[in-house]
């Protein structure tokens, strides 16, 4: 199903009326988030891949980068970081599958300034886009929530700029949508082809 995508209160990308994704470039609290804790025992803390787990539902979450070392470094606002210094790209998604984002708001804390394009995946695919100025040395804050509590597979980041961390992370998880009956279907049906070419040889 497509969303309309809502930047700043404006709407960028037309589709169903159903349903709004809002990228919000503002400060302030989203209801339902809980704050992610990094540094505790358990969580990988440094690699191409690092882990925070909300404060209140203990429930992990997944930080990653391709082809760049992160960390979490101790001490100090609850952030990742490149372990070189920078970062350009970095995605946040639930460690468990079946669990998704609903809500999401963070502050970007840029070396250099650039453009910041922001991704909102459900399953596979990218529901809505946004690209916003950010300011080195500045607080750039983001708000991303759906107006009818649609749940996101993965939020991307990718900036023009270098990138020092990501802070102040606030998450709300909710299970994953289930595939409907019909994709479902269509699943079993190429499974089946696939199988069936592959015993005629």
């Amino acid at each position: 199903m497509n969303k309309i995508l809502l930047v700043g209160g404006l709407a960028v990308a037309a589709a169903s009326s159903q349903a709004i994704l809002v990228i919000d470039p503002t400060p302030g609290s989203l209801p339902g988030t809980e704050n992610v804790l990094f540094n505790e025992p358990g969580l990988i803390a440094s690699g191409s891949l690092v882990q925070g787990i909300l404060n209140e539902s203990r429930v992990l979450v997944d930080f990653f980068e391709a082809g760049e070392d992160l960390t979490t470094p101790p001490g100090g606002q609850a952030r990742v970081t490149a372990l070189d210094g920078t970062f350009t790209m970095l995605t946040t998604a639930m460690t468990d599958p079946a669990l998704g984002i609903i809500a999401y708001q963070f502050d970007v804390n840029a070396k250099t300034s650039g453009d910041l394009t922001i991704d909102l995946y459900v399953g596979s695919s990218v529901e809505a886009t946004g690209t916003f100025a950010i300011s080195a040395g500045g607080s750039n804050w983001f708000r991303i929530y759906g107006t009818e509590g649609e749940v996101l597979s993965k939020v991307t980041l990718s900036s023009t700029g270098e990138i020092m961390d990501v802070r102040q992370n606030r998450i709300g998880a909710a299970p994953a949508p289930v595939p409907e009956p019909s994709a479902i279907v269509g699943l079993g049906i190429g499974l089946a082809m696939l199988l069936r070419r592959r015993f005629k040889k």
